[in-house]
């Protein structure tokens, strides 16, 4: 019986119409890729100094002409298996080319689009249990810049210093309003002072007006009384404010609408309401500390530090571990650390 016929592996065969060129046969048919025999003289191949370059030419013309002899294919017949291998495979690879390399000290032609390229020829070593470095997000100059462990990007500082801009007149408008009985109790309290300003005409007049109505701002009960009542309720709402909107939309109105939200650092779950709420204690009511300007001290040192935070926290992102990221960012990529 007749043993199956079996194709030649894919390979390099020396081209029948070309004694000093090789093609590269695809299992298949031949391909119109070419390169110099390394066999043949002056082509840098098994000689002591380094290979030459690739000198790869592809014939014009169809690659398959209708109709021919054998296969079709105008480079001739498939190669044929040379003599059988101590193993018995006519493909086997003779005794001193172990696994079948044709070319034990590494590829001679660097570029060859059909075998990979060996470290330090045809290319830089390529480590494939390394992922690629993620490309430059768009608008972004430099790179992504700083991302959580899941490879999300934080929010830039002016994005958060622009979002406390508008929660501040948000909230401030909402204070006002539940607020409001208390504000007309401490301007009607003051409309004698503002009257007498109002009415002056001679320079000592209009100082010793001001004077008294700082004096009614500062010290008079019916002033500073419903003040303070109106500062309490202001500092509730703005509370409230801002722990449901961390806690149930990951952001304040100022932060969703600049494409910003609160999460923290290990996961992109949502803020607690243990951490939504500590966010705004260690923000908001320390800053409302008057004593000897305390509170205006922290505020400023929170709003800045995330200027030199490598996880751009500020203050109060630290007692609940939170951190802010780009809501609307365009690609997130993996990033492990080590």
């Amino acid at each position: 019986m007749d043993q199956p016929t079996v194709a030649p592996e894919p390979g390099w065969y020396p081209d029948a119409a070309d004694p000093t060129v090789e093609r590269w046969w695809d299992g298949s048919a031949w391909s119109p890729v070419t390169r110099p025999s390394p066999t043949m003289p002056g082509s840098g191949a098994g000689q002591g100094g380094a290979p030459a370059p690739p000198a790869w030419s592809v014939p014009p013309g169809p690659t398959s002409p209708p109709g021919g002899a054998g296969d079709g294919s105008p480079w001739g017949s498939p190669p044929q298996p040379g003599p059988p291998g101590p193993s018995g495979n006519p493909y086997a690879a003779p005794p001193d080319r172990p696994g079948g390399n044709p070319y034990p000290g590494g590829n001679p032609y660097p570029g060859n689009p059909y075998v990979p390229p060996t470290p330090g020829q045809g290319g830089p070593a390529v480590d494939p249990s390394r992922p690629p470095s993620p490309p430059p997000v768009p608008g972004r100059p430099g790179g992504p810049g700083p991302l959580t462990p899941d490879g999300v990007p934080l929010a830039a500082p002016a994005l958060r210093w622009l979002a406390r801009v508008i929660d501040l007149v948000v909230s401030g408008t909402l204070g006002a309003v539940a607020g409001i009985a208390f504000l007309a109790q401490a301007v009607d309290a003051l409309r004698p002072q503002l009257v007498a300003l109002t009415r002056a005409t001679t320079p000592d007049a209009q100082s010793a007006a001001a004077n008294a109505l700082v004096d009614a701002f500062y010290q008079d009960p019916t002033v500073t009384g419903p003040l303070l009542r109106y500062q309490f309720v202001a500092l509730l709402v703005g509370g409230v404010y801002s722990t449901v909107m961390v806690r149930l939309w990951g952001g304040t109105v100022g932060k969703l609408l600049v494409g910003i939200r609160v999460r923290t650092w290990e996961s992109p779950d949502r803020p607690t309401w243990t951490q939504a709420m500590s966010r705004w204690l260690t923000r908001e009511a320390v800053a409302k500390i008057s004593f000897a300007g305390i509170g205006s001290t922290y505020w400023l040192l929170d709003s800045g530090w995330l200027l030199w935070d490598p996880r751009r926290q500020c203050l109060h992102d630290k007692l609940p571990g939170t951190v802010v990221v780009q809501h609307r960012h365009p690609v997130v990529y993996p990033r492990t650390y080590s």
